[in-house]
């Protein structure tokens, strides 16, 4: 947590500045009784080991008594009119020559000499004021004594660090140093080694990073980046702003991300809103002539060389605001809380083509969209049957909160994906698909109907199958494997992977069979049928059941990663 706790300074060791800021939040927070039991073993941790800091802690601890003693001194008149007050009434009576019973009941008849009245009256001098007097001195002996302290100790006096910012929440968090959920963030470095963390400011802008990142709060509404990647979404004022070495991001109301990488580059990407961006001239000055700018769905970089050129917008890179509430809720949320955090963070995999959660849009109930970050705004497909009212039924899917399409195998409905040449995986692929247990029929195709066929994944009760064919081919060359009978479960996680040499079968989770099937397709532009063989050979060609989520890979998931898809999709 403190890193290098000496310097030299003058042949005398002193504290560096990080070490002595975070040794005056200990100490702060033990005065005020917050120091938790993991701060209290740092604490004393460092004052066993460190000579440096022990003599800094005994000077704050005597500097925080004195103060205190001061404060709680009653209040007296001030002190110099006090005192001249206390010597004149001593000689008040000097001029007097008697003092008679009638004045004061209290008081006896003395002769009326200059001797005895001095005597008297000083006799009767208040007690009360001389005890004010007495503490007024007190005081201003303590008062010289802090200035004086103030002055010996100069620029090593320890003040109370100014609250910038909270770390509101984390996921999977690594930190280089102690630092932990609801903890206060000061001005200084943090190093995030993996895992994600949110910081909110004071205004309510959240500012979620990625690790590995190091950054520095430098003020309630600004950081410094040195690595990493961030996303902001602003909260109640515009105007936070992200530094870096060679560019100035602020805000004019919007969500956005800061990708700083270990070449000297600095990319923004605008997700929500507008953003203003200064390149650097030097270190922490920043150009207005050259400033830009940037709206939505746009993105610039800004390289080692304070050039800035336009590039494509990358949101696979980010984790967004809504993304990170989601995933922070998956830990320890419900199953379908675990499975979204799952779903989410498998959007960014930029090998999936093309991902089918198959929930109802109520604006477009027709359609099923196509969630995959890489290539979202496109492939969604549209719902079709035989009659213009029979479409494939939106139902309940496997968790309570989500949704899945029924099919009837009678009625030839299907999900009809317009071709897209991202579709034309003649390469390595993963189909992966939640059905429930009677399900039965093509889960997936895409192919030129009774013609040439990329691929094809189809469920016949306890037989999962698998098909890519040219014309040349018949349906005797798919392969298959038999798949186990789960008489308890009410849905079943089937998914195939297909290097061009080997198929892969997976039921629930668990490798089920392998098949050497060499094959390497040509590329085919064809549409993509859910539910359906595309072929229009009839019912049999069709899908019977549920399905509620499909997701398509132009790569080779591996065996542990499909178990794990199993596990966080599984409903209890």
């Amino acid at each position: 947590m403190f890193g290098a706790e000496l310097v030299r300074r003058g042949g005398q060791a002193v504290l560096d500045k990080q070490t002595k800021d975070n040794l005056s939040v200990l100490i702060v927070a033990s005065l005020e009784g917050t120091l938790s039991v993991q701060q209290k073993t740092q604490l004393n941790n460092l004052l066993d080991a460190n000579a440096t800091a022990r003599q800094y802690y005994m000077e704050y601890i005597d500097l925080h008594v004195s103060i205190k003693q001061v404060t709680e001194i009653p209040e007296v008149p001030d002190a110099p009119d006090l005192i001249a007050e206390v010597i004149s009434e001593n000689y008040i009576f000097e001029d007097q020559q008697e003092l008679s019973s009638d004045n004061n009941s209290n008081f006896v008849t003395l002769n009326s000499s200059k001797q005895s009245a001095q005597q008297y009256h000083r006799k009767q001098l208040s007690f009360t004021s001389l005890y004010q007097v007495l503490g007024a001195i007190a005081a201003m002996i303590a008062v010289a004594f802090i200035l004086n302290t103030i002055m010996r100790l100069g620029n090593q006096l320890p003040t109370a660090p100014i609250i910038l910012a909270k770390l509101s929440d984390s996921v999977d968090a690594i930190w280089s140093g102690d630092v932990e959920v609801g903890d206060s963030l000061y001005r200084r470095t943090y190093e995030l080694q993996s895992g994600y963390a949110e910081v909110t400011f004071p205004d309510n802008t959240k500012v979620v990073f990625q690790g590995p990142a190091e950054f520095e709060l430098e003020s309630r509404n600004s950081v410094y980046v040195e690595k990493g990647k961030l996303t902001a979404i602003i909260g109640d004022n515009i105007g936070f702003t992200v530094n870096s070495k060679n560019v100035k991001v602020v805000d004019v109301g919007t969500e956005f991300g800061v990708d700083i990488d270990g070449a000297g580059n600095s990319d923004v990407h605008v997700f929500d809103g507008e953003i203003l961006l200064y390149p650097a001239l030097s270190k922490g000055q920043y150009s207005k002539t050259a400033k830009q700018s940037i709206y939505q769905g746009q993105a610039r970089r800004v390289d080692g060389k304070k050039q800035i050129t336009e590039i494509a917008i990358n949101e696979l890179a980010f984790i967004r605001q809504k993304e990170f509430e989601i995933i922070s809720r998956g830990t320890e949320g419900s199953s379908y809380d675990r499975w979204l955090a799952y779903s989410y963070q498998m959007r960014h995999n930029p090998d999936l083509v093309a991902y089918y959660t198959f929930d109802k849009n109520e604006n477009q109930p027709e359609v099923l969209e196509n969630l995959s970050i890489a290539t979202k705004g496109s492939m969604d497909g549209q719902l079709q049957s035989t009659m213009a009212e029979d479409l494939p039924e939106w139902t309940t899917g496997r968790f309570p909160e989500k949704c899945s399409l029924a099919f009837d195998r009678d009625k030839n409905q299907q999900v009809v994906v317009p071709r897209d040449k991202q579709f034309q995986i003649t390469g390595p692929i993963t189909i992966a698909a939640w059905v429930d247990a009677n399900a039965s029929g093509q889960i997936v195709t895409n192919r030129i109907p009774a013609g040439h066929c990329n691929y094809r994944m189809t469920i016949y009760k306890n037989l999962l199958e698998f098909m890519r064919i040219d014309v040349t081919q018949n349906y005797t060359d798919a392969v298959n494997s038999v798949l186990a009978d789960d008489a308890d479960a009410k849905w079943h996680l089937v998914a195939v992977t297909h290097d061009n040499k080997v198929v892969k079968f997976y039921f629930d989770g668990e490798l089920v069979g392998n098949k050497e099937y060499e094959y390497y397709p040509k590329a085919i532009n064809a549409n993509l049928f859910i539910g359906a063989d595309g072929s229009s050979k009839g019912s049999n060609y069709y899908f019977n059941g549920r399905i509620d989520e499909l997701a398509i890979f132009k790569c080779v998931i591996s065996e542990k990663d499909i178990r794990g898809m199993y596990q966080q999709g599984k409903p209890q």
